[in-house]
């Protein structure tokens, strides 16, 4: 949101290609290109994760061209993008010890390590599609290196 917020300050045109935006940014002027989510995305993260980064894709197939920089932020977009945010790296949670501590049943279980997978995977994907790299923290960039 800073990034946006100091574009906008500075006259840029920001979209935010998203399923909802901060009251904030669009305040300030950001456009929202609202991704819709389907019913089975609207309640199981697994899913909206998912749909969200091919929508986000597929929007931006073609219209590459109608932006000066496409930001991604971790796993949000799989397609060449000039610059990703990364604020945390899922494999980093899946190797703690605290990720397989909990005692939540099977069903449960089964699901975190599924989305957690899934989201290592993605967010590799992501990552060697971006031109640049930004990590929040040296200890993130070092996860991010070591993906």
């Amino acid at each position: 949101m800073e990034i946006s917020r100091r574009a906008l300050a500075e006259g840029w045109d920001v979209d935010v290609i998203s399923n909802k935006m901060d009251d904030e940014l669009k305040a300030l002027g950001a456009r929202h290109v609202e991704l819709t989510l389907s019913g089975p995305s609207r309640k199981v993260m697994l899913f909206k994760v998912l749909e969200m980064g091919f929508k986000a894709d597929r929007y931006l197939r073609g219209r590459e061209r109608d932006y000066d920089i496409i930001l991604g932020y971790g796993y949000s977009l799989t397609r060449p993008h000039d610059l990703n945010n990364v604020q945390f790296c899922h494999s980093a949670w899946f190797h703690c010890s605290a990720f397989r501590s909990h005692d939540e049943g099977i069903l449960r279980s089964s699901y975190h390590f599924i989305y957690t997978r899934l989201n290592m995977f993605l967010e590799r994907k992501a990552l060697k599609n971006a031109r640049r790299i930004v990590a929040c923290s040296n200890r993130t960039a070092s996860e991010v290196v070591s993906l």
